[in-house]
């Protein structure tokens, strides 16, 4: 952790008190008999983070319910609660309310002065590209003589201030704390990734964007969301609920993502021409967009692009490889189109960006082979960055790859089929495995590799022998890399896929400490000391 980052709410020390009535009225909820007399002294969900002087507000949530933590609330010290059901018998003010999310984040957002509203607010959806668009604004911003706060999957940041992200879109609670904290830190613009997750839990109560983002949407957190319908559903709340009525959207329509781009873009106009919302304006980005690709040079060595907008040309020589980066330039140009910055000034921001971590990052330029550590955890991402790759390898493409445990299973057989179709070699490994068994969660994605016709053979002897693309399965994801790196033939192009950035493993209760970068950094230099 860089810098200092004053954190309230309790921890670091707090940012004051706010009058009951006046807190509630803040966060347009009724006020209650006697709360001119009622000082408030922090807001929270979790009753076991009630001190005196805290508003408690009971969720009902999926795993537990907060009323019942009612009475260990106002135990500690609880001054009032807000609820979603009356509760007989309390002995202090309540607040009943339609939804306690809702009302939570509208409470945390008051209770911090509502600080989204003095910041120009880029929030950005979709199931890949996120990470990399937010790190694309962040150097446009900082062309423009801008000061970016940003949070998202990587880590939240502000100036010399930078923490892990446990959460891509933090709760509530955080998320108002820490918008307050880089506000007070002389943020101009907030850009901020915002999960499918955050929007199903209303993480964004109390705050609007000025501008929307949609990179694309393919399968991923079905587990949670149930169907791909549902999943879209929860992305598209960032454009219908928690968009200013003069904000803009920014949607990709490159992506080929099943014609998901396209049915937002339709609903979004048409939802916006019967609430007659004149004010709000849409950039689509693509071939037949508002913001479009004239010409493009994609090579190893990066990306230069030549965007169109409006009669003016933007100049793009950006380090980042692939089309799918190309994607999510000329995103973040129709981004910078959308908060009025220059053609010259987007172009300088963009190009300026030289590396997004754990994505596509190759690991020790200077060694051979080429190794890549990438965060590809769907199959529509798996192919795209597989695709890049291989038409960068004069020999054979190779993937470490895995699934992660507690979550959709059913895409399990599509990542090994993905990665069966667009690689050589396809080495299938522990990823986060969490409770379940590893070997099991391999055998699912083993049934897609199969189905793609590839066979097994022993790693080591694969890796040695002659041409042919086969398979393995090896569950300790160290070993499987330092044997693929240190088997991989002149011409071979590795790469590591599932956990991009992420320096941790989860198995069973334990998160230890691992991170690809570093397990393929010694892999090269022990293929290179032997």
């Amino acid at each position: 952790m860089r810098g200092n980052l004053q954190e309230s709410n309790g921890r670091k020390g707090m940012t004051g008190c706010r009058q009951l009535n006046a807190l509630l009225a803040a966060a347009s909820l009724p006020t209650v008999a006697g709360g001119e007399g009622r000082m408030v002294s922090r807001v929270t969900a979790d009753s076991r983070l009630v001190v005196p002087g805290t508003l408690f507000v009971a969720v009902a949530g999926d795993r537990a319910d907060g009323h019942a933590f009612l009475a260990d609330a106002v135990r500690r010290g609880a001054v009032a609660v807000v609820v979603e059901r009356p509760v007989a018998g309390l002995a202090l003010p309540a607040v009943t309310v339609a939804n306690g999310r809702v009302a939570l984040g509208r409470l945390a957002a008051a209770f911090h002065g509502h600080p989204a509203s003095s910041l120009r607010v880029v929030g950005i959806t979709g199931t890949n590209g996120k990470t990399t668009v937010s790190y694309l604004l962040e150097g446009m911003v900082r062309a423009a003589g801008g000061v970016p706060a940003v949070l998202g999957t990587v880590e939240y940041r502000c100036g010399d201030y930078c923490e892990p992200a446990p959460l891509t879109t933090p709760g509530p609670e955080r998320l108002q704390e820490l918008v307050a904290a880089m506000r007070d830190r002389g943020a101009t613009h907030l850009l901020m990734e915002v999960s499918s997750h955050a929007m199903d839990q209303d993480r964004l109560a109390g705050m609007l964007c000025d501008v929307a983002v949609f990179t694309n949407l393919s399968r991923d957190h079905l587990d949670y969301h149930g169907d791909m319908e549902r999943y879209y559903l929860a992305k598209r709340r960032l454009f219908v609920d928690y968009l200013k009525e003069e904000g803009r959207a920014v949607i990709c329509l490159g992506g080929g993502d099943a014609g998901w781009s396209r049915r937002l873009a339709e609903e979004t106009a048409t939802a916006w021409r019967d609430a007659d919302l004149q004010r709000r304006r849409m950039f689509l980005c693509g071939p037949e967009g508002d913001v479009r690709p004239r010409t493009a040079a994609l090579t190893v060595n990066g990306s230069i692009l030549s965007i169109e907008t409006g009669g003016e040309t933007i100049a793009v020589d950006s380090p980042l490889i692939g089309a799918f980066n190309a994607e999510n330039l000329l995103t973040a140009a129709g981004v910078g189109v959308a908060l009025g910055l220059s053609a010259e000034v987007i172009g300088r921001g963009l190009s300026s960006v030289a590396t997004v971590p754990g994505r596509l990052q190759r690991v020790l330029p200077e060694c051979e082979p080429p190794v890549f550590v990438d965060y590809a955890h769907t199959p529509d991402a798996l192919v795209k960055v597989l695709a890049t790759l291989g038409d960068l390898a004069p020999g054979r493409l190779l993937v470490v790859c895995g699934c992660g445990g507690d979550r959709d299973r059913g895409k399990r057989p599509q990542m090994g089929r993905a990665a069966a179709e667009n690689a050589d070699v396809v080495v299938l490994t522990s990823d986060n495995p969490r409770s379940e068994c590893p070997a099991a969660i391999l055998k699912e994605m083993e049934v897609g590799v199969v189905a793609a016709g590839l066979g097994r053979q022993r790693l080591e002897l694969g890796l040695a022998g002659g041409g042919g693309g086969f398979y393995d399965i090896v569950e300790s994801r160290r070993t499987a890399i330092r044997l693929t790196v240190g088997g991989a033939r002149p011409g071979d192009v590795v790469l590591i896929a599932g956990k991009g950035h992420e320096d941790y493993q989860i198995i069973g209760s334990r998160r230890l400490a691992f991170d690809d970068r570093v397990e393929a950094t010694a892999a090269l230099r022990a293929r290179k000391a032997a």
